[in-house]
């Protein structure tokens, strides 16, 4: 089987649950052909993508109260169909011409847009192999229902209602998880994690508090890290900076003129390892970074999320008293000093963590997957290799 997985945008977490899952495949089904790809690139239009990237960090930026007005509002759905309409027709055509040339047995997007021009072929009767849509926020979209679609997977029951709410037979979707690479699913001994703090070059006998913003490094970290001189307990910061230099630089600066127990890292490939070995994670609540939290069982505090997705992840959380929300970084030092000082309420995150997370959600996505192909293209007798592409007049 030769299984084509789809996303958008470099360095995200639709990009990054994408890589879960081709790995997922290469661990648990090596058997089986992967072609994971940035859609934008496949189709060979890389300036859609800049336009859509440069619109919706401008908003965030500028006014993000219009982002969350935007974001998920059925009557914009309904009001921009036309165009959204145009601009999927455009992309796929040119994704017609390459699928004749790849000849995928099943599509699997982490992505709606990628997602909605598979369907839109579909729907045509110009495509005819299986499509997965594989949720990574714990709140779906209205961009992500489409009747075409042959299998969702999500991350919770809500998500799961609310895309049954909107039509999609709930036979459809499989509560799964939010693809996490599978080397989150390593749970590590004390002994273990003591190594990998001595070679990471922390001290193992403090407390870690780890800081991450995805890898732009997004988010107030100067203010949130000045805010540590008022935490009582002993601890040490990590903080993992991504591709931003320039926030580096201002870190590096501030440790110096005030010492505090302060790690900075930039990129890194090993958040695993450093989710591992930390006691409390500080971050904004993107769908794949939540996840792999979970994961790890990792106390999470949520601070400052952008509208939309990560507002909703974050009432999600909150919600299943899975995570702590601050809205403010001067209320940082109590809550921490709250957390290291009493192993009851340290434990009682862990414990409702444990309520909601989906562990080895990237081989279930796997799994469900052949299932599907098997049951839908295999038992029916159609031979595989005349399941790509249907002859439709443009």
């Amino acid at each position: 089987m030769k299984v084509l997985i789809l996303s958008i945008s470099k360095r995200s977490g639709h990009q990054h649950a994408a890589r879960a899952i081709e790995k997922a495949f290469h661990c648990y089904a090596p058997e089986h052909q992967v072609i994971n790809q940035n859609f934008f690139e496949f189709i060979k239009n890389p300036l859609l993508e800049q336009m859509i990237n440069t619109t919706y960090m401008g908003i965030l930026k500028t006014t993000p109260e219009l982002w969350d007005y935007l974001y998920d509002n059925d009557k914009f759905v309904v009001r921009i169909r036309k165009l959204r309409n145009l601009v999927t027709h455009q992309a796929s055509m040119k994704f017609k011409e390459i699928l004749r040339e790849v000849k995928p047995d099943v599509i699997i997007s982490t992505q709606a847009f990628p997602c909605e021009v598979a369907c839109s072929l579909k729907k045509e009767n110009a495509l005819s192999v299986p499509i997965v849509a594989v949720v990574t926020d714990y709140i779906a979209n209205a961009y992500w229902v489409h009747p075409e679609v042959d299998l969702y997977t999500v991350p919770s029951q809500i998500c799961k209602d609310d895309l049954a709410a909107h039509g999609i037979e709930s036979s459809r979707i499989n509560i799964l998880g939010i693809p996490v690479n599978p080397e989150f699913e390593v749970q590590h001994s004390e002994a273990e994690k003591t190594d990998i703090r001595n070679r990471l070059g922390l001290d193992a006998s403090l407390p870690v508090i780890l800081l991450m913003g995805g890898s732009q490094g997004l988010g107030p970290f100067e203010d949130i890290v000045k805010e540590f001189k008022n935490i009582n307990c002993p601890y040490q910061i990590v903080v993992i900076t991504g591709h931003n230099t320039r926030l580096r630089r201002s870190l590096s600066m501030l440790k110096e003129e005030s010492g505090l127990p302060l790690h900075i890292f930039g990129f890194v490939n090993n958040v695993h390892e450093f989710m591992s070995v930390s006691d409390i994670l500080i971050t904004k609540p993107g769908g794949v970074t939540s996840s792999e939290a979970l994961v790890k069982g990792l106390p999470m505090l949520i601070i400052h999320p952008l509208p939309g997705q990560e507002e909703n992840n974050s009432q999600y959380l909150v919600s299943e008293k899975a995570a702590l929300r601050i809205d403010f970084e001067e209320d940082l030092p109590a809550i921490i000093n709250s957390l290291l000082s009493d192993p009851t309420q340290m434990n009682q995150l862990k414990m409702n963590i444990e309520n909601i997370v989906i562990r080895n959600s990237s081989r279930n996505i796997v799994e469900a997957t052949l299932r599907l192909f098997d049951k839908g293209f295999i038992d029916s007798g159609i031979p595989n290799e005349t399941n790509m592409i249907t002859e439709v007049d443009s």
